[in-house]
């Protein structure tokens, strides 16, 4: 066994800490930013870990948590909601962005949050029966279908549809096309959909697919914006 010099055992122990003083530092930036996090998540964090993080590290989970926070608000800034509209979370999973869309359409709107996945309304449902919400609009949450969001004709003013990364893949797919079809009905002519681009979960993906099947579908581009490396925030409207 190799014996160690006073000297080196005082430099080893300066190098840990430091270590440990810049590490203890970092973890009390992150605690304060996941507080800050946590007040946006909610509830949502428990489906979150059960869905899409659960076999990263903790660390990360904090990372990809501020991330999504940061995208959060440039998305909420591009959607422009006014009190009294109606918006359209599609593929709202467990409300995300259901709720701040409903504080923002105010008691005078309408949230109409849709997803295929029966188990993620169930989970929002049951978030918006004990959360209340005073002078927020009411979310009425329904199972889509993966190629119908079964929202009723020219009844939305505003379209969120976070997250549509299998549609960056391939443009052009008949099931593709008959969803981004039922949302253009369900805009009101001169509506906007707003949707988010997930890039490091699109491997082998693009934008310019996004904007293909959308444009195909019957909407025009009025806006395309990366936002920081993560992501691609697009802008689309219904003619009117």
């Amino acid at each position: 066994m190799p014996r160690f010099r006073p000297r080196q055992l005082v430099v080893a122990a300066i190098v840990l800490g430091v270590c440990a003083t810049w590490t203890a530092g970092l973890s009390a930036r992150h605690q304060a930013r996941q507080a800050q996090v946590w007040q946006h998540e909610g509830a949502e964090l428990y489906w979150l870990l059960r869905r899409t993080y659960r076999d990263n590290r903790p660390m990360k989970l904090v990372d990809q948590l501020i991330r999504r926070h940061d995208r959060q608000q440039a998305v909420l800034e591009l959607l422009a909601i006014q009190p009294g509209q109606v918006v359209a979370d599609i593929g709202c999973g467990a409300g995300y962005y259901s709720f701040e869309l409903a504080r923002l359409a105010g008691a005078d709107g309408r949230v109409l949050a849709v997803d295929i996945d029966p188990a993620a309304i169930g989970f929002l449902e049951e978030r918006a029966g004990r959360v209340p919400c005073p002078g927020c609009a009411g979310i009425e949450a329904t199972v889509s279908q993966v190629d119908d969001a079964t929202l009723p004709p020219a009844s939305v003013d505003v379209a969120l549809v976070a997250s549509l990364n299998f549609y960056a893949y391939r443009p052009l797919l008949p099931e593709n096309l008959a969803m981004l079809a039922s949302i253009h009905s369900a805009l009101r002519p001169g509506g906007r959909a707003v949707v988010t681009l997930d890039l490091p979960f699109t491997p082998g993906g693009s934008a310019e697919n996004m904007r293909i099947s959308f444009e195909a579908a019957g909407f025009e581009t009025v806006d395309q914006r990366q936002h920081g490396d993560s992501s691609v925030v697009h802008v689309f409207r219904r003619p009117g």
